[in-house]
């Protein structure tokens, strides 16, 4: 099997989107990913999307996110891995990381930051390997079940 890696353009909207609700359930609205889609990194088979990674600016919302953020606009933003995604038939094939790499080497000069719930072992197994480090963990970060997250950075 030959992965072709590459940026999403708008008309991949709906498969995008489709690749989150067969992994995740219906998450966001369709406003996310045209808000989006030009800094999602997509994986391709054969002209079919079988994974993503979506990067983001956000608002700077922790004191200790102050020393890896950049003014942008005026504004103290870092640049945050917002949703991961591989279709489960394709995963264990080595995409996640081969995404998480790509997107290190796009954002050299900053350090990308996501937070993943403390239960997902095989998310933090991959984001160790490519040299993740988590700087602190939240209580109660996520609502839908409730649980904890670590907020993870990769200089």
């Amino acid at each position: 099997m030959t992965f072709h890696y590459m940026n999403a353009i708008e008309l991949e909207i709906d498969e995008i989107k489709n690749v989150t609700d067969k992994c995740f359930g219906p998450l966001y609205e369709k406003d996310v990913y045209k808000k989006t889609y030009k800094t999602t990194l997509i994986c391709k088979l054969k002209n079919k999307i079988i994974g993503y990674a979506m990067l983001i600016n956000l608002k700077v919302d922790h004191d200790e996110l102050l020393p890896y953020s950049f003014k942008y606009f005026n504004e103290a933003v870092y640049k945050n891995l917002f949703s991961l995604a591989v279709l489960p038939e394709y995963r264990n094939k080595g995409i996640a990381q081969k995404m998480l790499k790509i997107i290190h080497r796009q954002n050299k000069k900053k350090p990308i930051i996501l937070y993943s719930r403390i239960s997902n072992e095989i998310a933090l197994h991959i984001y160790e390997k490519i040299g993740f480090v988590i700087i602190k963990t939240i209580h109660k970060y996520y609502k839908d079940p409730e649980e904890d997250a670590y907020l993870i950075m990769l200089k």
